[in-house]
């Protein structure tokens, strides 16, 4: 647990393998903590999602990382 607290680079974490709990769904669940998370509160949608699909192109290819159907995130130190 202490290693995890001091992460400060995002990390990513496909929900759609296939033993997850939504296998084959496409999901992809990204967290962003410590300072980076009030980066990212402050962006627009737009901006974000265009951020993760550069890393995951990189990562993966751009011809397998095709436009999300659907891209959000809470902000969570924004909304009560």
């Amino acid at each position: 647990m202490e290693a995890a607290s001091k992460q400060t680079t995002p990390s990513a974490r496909s929900l759609a393998r296939r033993r997850s709990f939504l296998a084959r769904s496409g999901i992809v669940f990204v967290t962003v903590v410590q300072s980076q998370s009030y980066v990212v509160e402050d962006q627009d949608d737009e901006t974000t999602k265009q951020e993760v699909l550069a890393v995951l192109r990189d990562v993966f290819s751009a011809e397998n990382v095709p436009e999300p159907i659907a891209f959000m995130y809470p902000r969570w130190s924004l909304e009560p």
